[in-house]
């Protein structure tokens, strides 16, 4: 669709009344909540009162909308609904560029800061603010109505649909180097609504997590993102493109999105309740929150449930600084035939495609499905030596004890009990990859107690039952 714009002018008093009235809705796909301290404030006031405030604030006109997209589609379109409730609502605008701007007159209007106490000369009027008039309601009636009905350029948009919204932001802010997160944040999709919405709820936990500066540069919904990547896709290569593909309105990620919640409000109530302390072991603070996120998935996945926060979280904390001081190798990019063999030199060392030997420290460093994968397979490992009670491993075997499968695990030397193939902790709670057998089988009288009980391989106990039943007498035998 087409965008059209009309350019034209509004006065203080009017824009400010806009904003008073709860008329203009503020959509963070394009804009956010106003950060602007007093001094900001104060400096764009200036620029109104001495006429150079010149950059035009950008709005749409709703109804206009909603009409430009019944006739370019019809009712039943995503964009005519979404705007129908914005109506609903008492919204007459949306606004696209100049919240920090319309605020501003808004607050100074309602004498919530003062000028600046200097002389201000527009060529129309001037005047000396000092302590005695610096506020709004202590200006004189002719000074007042002066500020009232300054013109202020305003750009309204009267035909549109939500991509050339997105697009139309883009053109406005082509002079600022926008980040990656904040063109994705101007797609208009439910996604982006939702990421707002959990950076929002949990504002607490990422406040003590990032910066002012990475707050306003939506750090944290990069973060949220990524995550909601791994819990709608598994463990892949995570990057721009991946991140861009989320945004829409029945993307996995946003079907999945409740999964990526629970993960966010667990993280940030750790870190309201705790402090950010435990997420800055070895200095690596991104890299260890993005840990904590993969681990909490794969116990939430498990059914693993946390009984004492303050315990786990020191917990995670200690096993991580364990991990970052390790010196061992955990990749090495040797390489390989077409078979899948190591290729070795004359001695039979393996031939290195590149120096990429990386201990935990290295494997921390990105993103990549390789390294992901040997993150999470030791963050899982270590829950073996979370301190018992913290936790609770909820077996998905109804006949058995529910903490069991890691005690066997513990017991058995991390070994299946039937092959003695080595099961990896990752695979423990995973009830096709295992299983909590009976040892003396239950058909031959074996009972249902601790005693009783191994961890095997899946298939292996599959096979123990097939043999079982093939010694048992037919039902034409007995």
């Amino acid at each position: 669709m087409k965008t059209i714009v009309k350019a034209t002018e509004i006065t203080v008093k009017e824009l400010a009344d806009l904003q008073r009235t709860l008329k203009i809705y503020l959509d963070e796909a394009f804009q956010s909540n106003a950060r602007w301290g007093t001094l900001h404030k104060q400096g764009y006031l200036q620029s109104v009162i001495e006429g150079r405030a010149t950059s035009a604030i950008t709005i749409a006109r709703i109804s206009d909308l909603r009409s430009a997209v019944e006739d370019e589609y019809n009712k039943q379109h995503e964009d005519y609904i979404i705007l129908t409730e914005l109506l609903a609502q008492g919204f007459e605008y949306i606004t696209i560029d100049g919240n920090n701007r319309s605020r501003a007159l808004l607050a100074y209007i309602e004498n919530e800061f003062p000028l600046k106490e200097k002389i201000y000369d527009s060529g129309e009027i001037g005047f000396k603010a000092t302590k005695d008039n610096k506020y709004y309601n202590d200006l004189n009636p002719e000074l007042k109505e002066y500020i009232n009905n300054i013109k202020l350029n305003i750009h309204i948009v009267k035909q549109s649909d939500r991509e050339g919204l997105s697009k139309l932001f883009a053109s406005i802010n082509e002079g600022i180097a926008l980040n990656d997160q904040e063109k994705r944040n101007a797609i208009f999709s439910r996604m982006g609504s939702a990421v707002r919405e959990c950076v929002n709820d949990n504002m607490q936990g990422f406040e003590k997590m990032y910066v002012k500066n990475q707050l306003n540069r939506r750090f944290p919904d990069e973060f949220v993102v990524t995550v909601s990547n791994f819990v709608a896709h598994g463990l892949i290569n995570i990057n721009k493109v991946v991140r861009d593909d989320a945004y829409g309105d029945n993307t996995p990620e946003y079907r999945n999105f409740n999964r990526t919640k629970k993960i966010i409000k667990q993280i940030c109530d750790l870190v309201s309740k705790y402090g950010n302390g435990g997420l800055k072991v070895g200095g690596k603070f991104k890299s260890n929150v993005i840990d904590l996120a993969l681990l909490l998935r794969y116990m939430n996945t498990n059914k693993i449930v946390i009984n004492d926060d303050k315990a786990f979280y020191n917990w995670f904390a200690e096993s991580q600084a364990a991990r970052i001081a390790d010196p061992t190798i955990l990749w090495d990019n040797a390489k390989k035939d077409h078979y899948g063999n190591l290729v070795v030199d004359e001695e039979g060392n393996p031939v290195k495609v590149a120096t990429d030997m990386r201990a935990w420290i290295g494997i921390q460093k990105n993103l990549q499905r390789n390294y992901l994968v040997i993150r999470e397979e030791k963050l899982v490992q270590s829950l073996a030596d979370c301190p018992t009670g913290v936790v609770t491993f909820r077996d998905t075997e109804r006949s058995f004890n529910p903490q069991l499968r890691r005690q066997l695990w513990i017991r058995q030397n991390g070994r299946c009990a039937l092959t003695d193939v080595e099961i990896p902790f990752i695979d423990v709670f995973d009830g096709k990859k295992t299983h909590v057998d009976h040892e003396e089988p239950w058909s031959k009288g074996g009972s249902t107690v601790e005693s009783n009980a191994q961890l095997t391989l899946a298939s292996a106990n599959l096979k123990k039952s097939d043999k079982i039943e093939e010694e048992l007498p037919s039902f034409d035998e007995v």
